[in-house]
């Protein structure tokens, strides 16, 4: 593998552009395999609780809504989005992000009732409703 070494003593004048330069200059000596493995191929996802639900919310940009699969067995929620190919040849001088295969699973509790999970896709975030069984609410009790 090339190696550069900066030289901080140098009296020449580098501009911000020259910096970033040599800096990706740099980076195309590293293997592409080696600046991309900082990507998580989690979905990040944010749950929320409601009243009488669960709210998941996952970062899902660049991807259509008929591309997800969302499926539910032994109480597990599974979301799945496949790797979309890139046809087109790119020399990337950096990447950090990437739509590779994709895949988290949510254990449910027997307080989610299953039948009533919805889910909607809206500005590349999808946003699942879990819903809670009756028996599982919670209720206020009034002292008289």
């Amino acid at each position: 593998m090339n190696t550069k070494t900066a030289n901080c003593n140098t009296s020449r004048n580098l501009t911000f552009q020259d910096m970033v330069d040599e800096f990706f200059n740099f980076a195309q000596t590293v293997d592409k395999t080696a600046r991309t493995q900082v990507y998580d191929s989690r979905l990040k996802a944010n749950i929320s609780e409601v009243d009488d639900k669960y709210v998941i919310s996952l970062a899902i940009p660049g991807v259509s809504k008929s591309e997800i699969n969302l499926e539910v067995k032994d109480q597990s929620l599974t979301i799945a989005v496949p790797k979309q190919e890139n046809n087109e040849e790119v020399n990337f001088k950096w990447r950090e992000f990437d739509y590779s295969t994709a895949k988290r699973t949510f254990k449910l509790s027997n307080a989610i009732d299953t039948s009533s999970i919805k889910a909607e896709m809206a500005n590349g975030i999808l946003t699942i409703t879990l819903t809670k069984k009756p028996a599982f609410v919670p209720k206020t009790i009034t002292i008289k």
